[in-house]
């Protein structure tokens, strides 16, 4: 199966495509680019307008998990549902790989 991603702003490492295309395939991105060289072969179609496309982000320091356990004093929650919780609120935020 072929999925398109197309109208999307991608952001690489040196620069910066609008309107540009990804195609997935076999759960890897086999192809991208411009606008202008969008594939007319695919079996599924994302418009990702007003999206964009980057890397996960790294998030190297966060204190997170402490609010998470116990957002006030005497207030607390187990370990396993605070990171439930991150693990949500990363991926929301684009956040890939987390260093508590």
């Amino acid at each position: 199966m072929q999925t398109l991603i197309y109208n999307a702003t991608i952001v690489l490492p040196t620069t910066v495509v609008e309107n540009g295309w990804l195609l997935i395939e076999d759960e890897f991105i086999r192809a991208f680019g411009p606008e202008d060289t969008c594939p007319s072969d695919y079996t599924v179609a994302i418009n990702a307008a007003t999206s964009f496309l980057l890397p996960g982000l790294i998030d190297l320091h966060c204190d997170m998990i402490e609010k998470l356990v116990e957002p006030r004093p005497g207030v607390r929650f187990s370990l396993p549902l605070a990171l439930q919780e991150a693990d949500l609120r990363l991926a929301a935020s684009g956040i890939t790989t987390e260093f508590h």
